[in-house]
């Protein structure tokens, strides 16, 4: 199945009341409009007849049936308001949770902006166009039909002479369309890129106070919004012209449908009746083809933001097969990865095997960092296998841990965080590595040094006691104590862990002492 197709199922489940409604709601115009103007029709000819009795029952019904019509659109607007309240909370479920199914390399390579373009306006695009786009494209088209066919069974010139005319409105969406679709894509990623800028600059705003960085940050922010400005400038331009091509062409039908029927009464192909008919239909009759021709910019919009919306639907899950390898954790085969021209990793195979504790280590710039994340899925598996012992509908948290070597930064206290965790660590586990309960249940993660902030997340790491534990460069920022606690709590450990660290204390603890160099593993212990 396209995946385009897969987002519409998905999304059409929980909007399919919506659309209903917002069918039902531009579907009863139909046949109040042939109401109202048959009604028109009467008054006028009732007015001419000198039936002033007439006119005034005609103008109390007309009046009554308008005012139902309108109470009954109230009721069923009201209706679809509360429906699609609910119906937008789902959508927004299924897309969050599809966004964190994700695998992580999708995740990890998204940029704030980018996300955050996704989960707004994608969506919004998305649901809007099963609520409103279609719907409204079938109610025009059946429009279009019904009225054409209600004028031409009474005059066939006034109704092909209206059909006519109204094809004058596919020209500014045709026009339109091509600069329409440009516009709004650079829109997009200048938006990506302000929001971007704006987030790194909000959370790194004491590096730029500390570095003397303000000329250059505003400068940079100058340009950026220069930039979105000159697309905003253009798509407002492209707006204009649209929105003066639509009032000239509007004002072309208006008197060309005058000029139509006056003269069709005149020369007698019609009466004066039907031509007052036909004039109450005009609108909804050139309303219903300007909204099927109003459709084209719009479905090109829509496959564009079902297209971004896509990458999270591809795929849900571990990049890597989580399958029995006996007695490996973790079995990495003949893996590469490169940047662009520049291999990293080549061929490399690593095999760790369960319980064994294994060092990595290597130069700055050697590739340790690119295959951890390749391991643990941050960066997508370019060559080659990788392999766990486990299931792969709890990979992670039960079979790996990964703590990074920078520290994440939440702005919550420690017990918060702990409170989300499937497995919960105690007090006890923090006090082992120096951390007191005040500091777990009263400080902020990011208030604390960056040794405190270390500490939280190595006893979250061994309270966990995943299958296999992935370390990067834990001793960074700890104390002696700390790191007395951390060897001994490496030493206690009976589960697979991987080390990757340029510290000596750790060699004689490992197992294993692997060095990476020119993109492959070599043997040191």
């Amino acid at each position: 199945m396209n995946r385009t197709n897969k987002i519409r199922r998905l999304f059409a489940t929980p909007l399919r009341i919506v659309c209903f409604l917002n069918w039902l709601k531009s579907i009863v115009v139909i046949p109040y409009g042939i109401i109202y103007a048959k009604l028109i029709s009467e008054m006028v000819s009732a007015a001419i007849s000198g039936e002033v009795d007439n006119v005034l029952k005609l103008s109390v019904f007309t009046v009554s049936f308008a005012v139902i019509y309108r109470l009954v659109l109230s009721g069923l607007e009201m209706l679809t308001t509360l429906k699609d309240m609910k119906a937008n909370q789902r959508c927004k479920m299924i897309l969050y949770s599809a966004v964190l199914r994700s695998p992580l390399n999708i995740l990890f390579s998204e940029t704030n902006g980018e996300i955050l373009e996704n989960l707004t306006d994608d969506l919004n695009i998305v649901t809007s166009a099963t609520k409103h786009l279609f719907p409204g494209l079938v109610t025009a088209l059946l429009t279009t039909i019904v009225y054409s066919f209600f004028i031409g069974v009474q005059s066939v010139i006034i109704a092909l002479a209206f059909i006519l005319i109204s094809l004058l409105q596919i020209l500014p969406p045709i026009i339109i369309r091509k600069y329409m679709q440009i516009n709004y894509d650079i829109n997009r990623e200048v938006e990506a890129k302000v929001t971007d800028f704006t987030v790194a600059g909000y959370e790194g705003m004491a590096t730029i106070k500390l570095f003397s960085l303000e000329h250059w940050y505003l400068n940079r922010m100058k340009k950026i919004h220069a930039e979105a400005q000159n697309a905003g400038r253009k798509a407002e331009l492209t707006g204009a012209a649209q929105s003066s091509m639509n009032s000239l062409v509007s004002n072309l039908l208006q008197y060309g449908m005058y000029l139509v029927v006056g003269i069709a009464v005149f020369t007698g192909q019609s009466t004066i009746e039907v031509g007052i008919q036909a004039i109450a239909l005009s609108g909804g009759l050139f309303g219903s083809v300007k909204a099927v021709f109003d459709c084209i910019p719009q479905f090109s919009l829509v496959q564009k933001s079902e297209e971004r919306l896509s990458k999270w639907f591809s795929s849900n899950g571990s990049v890597h097969n989580c399958i029995n390898t006996g007695t490996y954790a973790m079995f990495a085969q003949n893996i590469s990865y490169s940047y662009d021209s520049a291999m990293v990793l080549n061929n490399l195979n690593l095999k760790i095997k369960n319980g064994e504790r294994v060092l990595l280590k290597g130069k700055n710039g050697a590739g340790k960092t690119t295959l951890i994340r390749v391991i643990t899925g941050l960066l997508p598996l370019q060559e080659g296998i990788i392999t766990f012992n486990g299931d792969s509908s709890s990979f992670w948290g039960d079979t790996l841990f990964y703590m990074p070597q920078e520290d994440i930064v939440f702005n919550m206290t420690t017990a918060e965080l702990c409170e989300m965790l499937r497995r919960k660590p105690s007090i006890s586990d923090f006090e082992e590595w120096g951390l007191t309960e005040s500091l777990v249940k009263s400080s902020n993660i990011s208030d604390l040094s960056g040794g405190e902030r270390k500490k939280v997340y190595l006893a979250i790491a061994f309270s966990s006691n995943p299958k296999m534990l992935i370390l990067d460069e834990p001793s960074n920022s700890l104390d002696s104590d700390a790191k007395e606690t951390l060897c001994r709590k490496l030493i206690e450990r009976s589960d697979t862990t991987l080390v990757i660290s340029h510290d000596d204390r750790f060699d004689g603890l490992m197992c294993n002492i692997y060095r990476l160099e020119e993109g492959e593993i070599k043997i040191e212990k």
